[in-house]
């Protein structure tokens, strides 16, 4: 499933994009040698706090929803005033939201994607926690 922000409103649609992740490492396609070893690249994370300038505003990205465990970030849209790019303009280089990151929490709710999905479509205010591939 992809939730896309278009002004105010999230739209779920589907998505074939689905990449492999959980648990402190990646290993995905992607992430193999040529003799199929997988090679396992451990993550970062970091909290952010989102904040919308006005309602009617997106939070600033486009998300696919990633083994009922987490959201994947696949844009950042490059508008100044959504609250993606304010919170990124405010923070240390290592804590910038990008493409790629994954949401592991949003607003204290972890685990289930669905919960998570309805905190970013009813919240102007989201505490996340990102984790990021190395």
């Amino acid at each position: 499933t992809e939730v896309r922000e278009d002004n105010a409103t999230a739209v779920s649609v589907l998505s074939q994009n689905v990449l492999h992740h959980g648990g402190g490492t990646r290993a995905g396609p992607d992430c193999q040698k040529l003799d199929g070893t997988r090679i396992l690249v451990p993550e970062s994370s970091f909290d952010a706090r989102l904040v919308k300038t006005h309602p009617s505003t997106p939070f600033g990205w486009h998300v696919d929803t990633l083994h009922r465990r987490g959201i994947f970030i696949s844009m950042v849209l490059q508008d100044p005033t959504t609250a993606v790019s304010q919170y990124n303009m405010a923070a240390p280089p290592r804590q910038r939201i990008q493409e790629g990151d994954v949401l592991v929490a949003i607003n204290g709710v972890r685990g289930c994607v669905d919960d998570m999905v309805r905190e970013l479509q009813n919240s102007d205010v989201l505490e996340v926690s990102v984790q990021r591939p190395a």
